[in-house]
């Protein structure tokens, strides 16, 4: 798990997408998304502030994220629509145990109990960009939990251009 992550997360700051040829890779932008991620579970509702950085290769249609909190997914993304700027983002299968794990975590901090062991859940992603490079990331998960029964994550983000979001 630890090896997979530091591929990933090297790939990620290599500003590619995962599987991408290595001059992609370093051509590829990082798109910053920021805005509040709101979690529901255990009769606690609260808003928490979330950071994603997001890369992708539109042409191989992977990409590589990593949150606030340095956790790193992967996985396949799938264009919506005719205009080609909303995208659909599948999480590959050990991201998706990462994911739920993170918002279990989220949720536990939230209610002030024990982190909970996730069962299942689903996660929607939603990628929308606009022309000038800005655009919009929408996650939507619903994670059944050992303790805390079904627990409720949304975010609604919204990212600069990329040229504004480098150093």
């Amino acid at each position: 798990m630890i090896r997979s992550t530091a591929i990933a997360l090297g790939l990620l700051l290599a500003l590619g997408a995962a599987g991408a040829p290595a001059s992609a890779q370093e051509a590829a932008p990082v798109h910053s998304f920021a805005g509040d991620a709101l979690v529901k579970a255990d009769g606690v509702k609260v808003s928490q502030p979330y950071l994603l950085q997001l890369s992708f290769d539109a042409t191989a249609l992977t990409f590589s994220a990593m949150d606030g909190d340095r956790s790193v997914y992967t996985g396949r993304m799938a264009p919506k629509g005719k205009k080609g700027g909303k995208h659909t983002l599948y999480l590959d299968g050990p991201s998706t145990t990462a994911f739920f794990a993170h918002v279990a975590g989220r949720a536990a901090t939230a209610a002030g109990r024990a982190v909970p062991v996730p069962f299942a859940g689903n996660a929607k992603l939603e990628l929308t960009l606009k022309p000038d490079g800005s655009g919009a990331l929408k996650i939507k998960s619903e994670v059944l939990t050992d303790t805390l029964g079904t627990i409720v994550f949304k975010a609604n983000l919204a990212g600069a251009p990329p040229s504004a979001t480098r150093r």
